[in-house]
């Protein structure tokens, strides 16, 4: 292995300290393709987060990364929880589900995740943003550094390999998570209003509101929820195909505006 970076310099001086920003991991995938690198591995400032990047140089989201790990924890006892963020995509649910495991959505935010891991004794949960959680053979906590270790087993373990298995997955037509600013107080007066009127629209096991609101329909799903640390909106949408995707951000513009906030978001692709 080689390692970028190795003194420690809370300056930052060579980039964000954010691994699941693509734009930070530039001189990681330079170096990767120099030194014909199969893997890719990048930490934040303090080691709770962890980005992974593929043998292609790609950033592997969070939840596909727990959805990963999953393999081997699922093969010696299956049928238990694993749990993700309300930001992850219905490939990684599928993934989890598909190899004997049960998919659990639970609230964004490492806290949150934490108490719901320990409270349904799930083996481990992962988020968007980098966090995993090991309940199984560790402490329940985000541990990026233990985290790197556990995907090497489990590449080491896998017969596909994280490359293989990133193959085998279905095509996702997903918008990046977009964040749109917006006062404090009134973050969450737009989720509430956006909740009532989307809740005329669809029935109860449509909706899913422990954290924002996520609806899902024929064409995929998408969120929207005030953002845990920002004034900020958070919107994610995930289409079964790109024209699924762009009239599910659709729907969620016109949400928005009847809700009294009017954001072009096709300026975030």
């Amino acid at each position: 292995h080689k390692i970028l970076f190795a003194e420690i310099d809370g300056n930052f001086p060579n980039h964000h300290p954010d691994p699941s920003e693509e734009k930070n991991l530039k001189m990681l995938k330079e170096k990767m393709k120099t030194e014909k690198a199969d893997l890719g591995i990048s930490f934040d400032g303090d080691g709770d987060r962890i980005g992974v990047l593929s043998k292609d140089r790609i950033l592997v989201p969070g939840d596909l990364i727990t959805a990963f790990l999953s393999g081997s924890i699922l093969k010696n006892k299956p049928n238990q929880s694993i749990l993700l963020d309300v930001k992850s995509s219905n490939v990684a649910v599928k993934s989890i589900n598909d190899q004997n495991g049960k998919a659990v959505i639970w609230k964004t935010g490492h806290s949150l995740i934490k108490t719901k891991i320990k409270e349904i004794n799930a083996p481990l949960a992962g988020e968007m943003s980098g966090h995993i959680f090991f309940n199984d053979n560790w402490f329940g906590f985000d541990d990026a550094i233990y985290s790197a270790l556990r995907i090497l087993q489990e590449i080491e373990s896998s017969k596909k390999g994280l490359s293989s298995f990133l193959n085998t997955l279905p095509v996702s037509f997903s918008s990046p998570e977009i964040r749109i600013d917006c006062e404090e107080k009134l973050k969450f007066e737009i989720v509430k209003k956006v909740k009532k009127i989307a809740s005329s629209y669809y029935k109860a096991s449509e909706l899913l509101i422990i954290d924002g609101i996520r609806i899902k329909n024929e064409k995929g799903w998408w969120l929207l929820r005030a953002s845990n640390t920002q004034a900020a909106l958070i919107v994610r949408v995930e289409g079964s195909s790109n024209v699924n995707l762009r009239a599910l951000i659709t729907e969620v513009k016109k949400y928005l505006i009847e809700a009294g906030l009017d954001v072009n978001l096709d300026k975030y692709f």
